[in-house]
């Protein structure tokens, strides 16, 4: 069987809502599983770059997720990068 899983990531719009993170597992269209931050691992996220001219965010990032229906499947997401188009308040 060919298992080629697909990450999707929802993030919040506030760094307040960070510990909101889900992270859906997708594979052959469909989500396969459903994970949300570990918080007893901490969470690395850097800005890099910050473009106001073209409102982007750039950065790179390192957490843990765990599964929501078992706490023990945890899933790392390393060295991880973003370009966020965002939009000026």
């Amino acid at each position: 069987m060919d298992f080629s899983p697909i990450i999707k990531a929802e993030v919040k719009k506030t760094i307040a809502d960070f510990d909101k993170i889900k992270v859906e597992l997708w594979n052959n269209g469909k989500t396969t599983s459903i994970y949300e931050l570990d918080s007893i691992v901490p969470l690395y996220l850097e800005i890099t770059k910050l473009d106001t001219v073209n409102n982007i965010v750039s950065g790179l990032f390192d957490f843990r997720v765990k599964r929501i229906s078992n706490s023990l499947d945890t899933i790392r997401l390393s060295h991880g990068r973003f370009d966020i188009l965002y939009q000026p308040e």
